[in-house]
């Protein structure tokens, strides 16, 4: 289990402004399977970037899409 420090700084280093911080936690709430597999359906790139950063810290239950755009 990720603490929160490491769930903010990977939304960190996936975006930096905060409006993209909303528009990428409005789009986890609205489709949270985009974390466990589903995140070929991102509407933002940076979702991939957040998947990606949070698999690199050692999340066990978010899984990187099988198919980058």
């Amino acid at each position: 289990m990720l603490t929160a420090d490491a769930v903010r700084s990977a939304l960190e280093r996936a975006t930096v402004r905060t409006a993209g911080r909303r528009r990428l936690a409005w789009a986890v709430i609205a489709q949270p399977d985009l974390l466990t597999g589903a995140g070929y359906e991102a509407p933002t790139p940076a979702i991939l970037r957040f998947i990606s950063e949070l698999v690199q810290a050692g999340a066990t239950t978010v899984v990187n899409p099988a198919c980058f755009r």
